[in-house]
């Protein structure tokens, strides 16, 4: 019969995440198959709008707006780089993103307020209760099969971050 020794200490933690970053862990947590909760988009014009720009750091422009709506209550302002040319064209790349996002559980959407899109192959981002989009990269995600996952990587940056960032472990 094994006796137990109380002075055994605890295993030691990893120093280091097991994975080189959490959109790469599996494909497959939420795909395109999924349900999503978005319900709209509504065209709200063009306005004035500060808008990160992995391209060019931080722009004031006028993009294409739209409010997207889900069944959760929540609503999100979609702005477009008006680089896209038009409000036809920029709604085609809102409603597409839109849908996506809604696949994202509630508690990942809950303080995104804006979602940036730009051309370019730039990364992604999340933070400032935002989801930063560069379509050019979004196009890599989605041959990859990884566009949900880093979508809902970033919104972990804008919804969980403040509240969990500098938690102990």
């Amino acid at each position: 019969e094994a006796e137990s020794n109380p002075t055994q200490s605890a295993p030691t933690l990893p120093t280091l995440p097991p994975f080189s970053g959490t959109i790469f862990i599996d494909p497959d947590i939420i795909t395109p198959a999924d349900p999503s909760t978005y319900v709209a988009l509504v065209p709200a014009g063009q306005d004035t709008r500060v808008m990160f720009d992995r391209r060019a750091a931080w722009i004031t422009t006028d993009p294409f707006l739209f409010d997207a709506t889900y069944d959760d209550g929540l609503t999100i302002e979609v702005q477009v780089n008006p680089e896209f040319g038009s409000s036809a064209a920029s709604q085609v790349v809102a409603e597409f993103y839109a849908e996506v996002i809604g696949r994202l559980p509630t508690a990942l959407r809950i303080e995104v307020e804006t979602v940036w899109i730009h051309k370019g192959i730039q990364l992604f981002g999340g933070g400032n209760n935002n989801i930063l989009i560069h379509v050019g990269q979004g196009d890599s995600y989605i041959a990859d099969g990884i566009l949900e996952e880093t979508l809902m990587h970033e919104s972990v940056h804008t919804s969980l971050d403040a509240a969990h960032a500098t938690a102990a472990r």
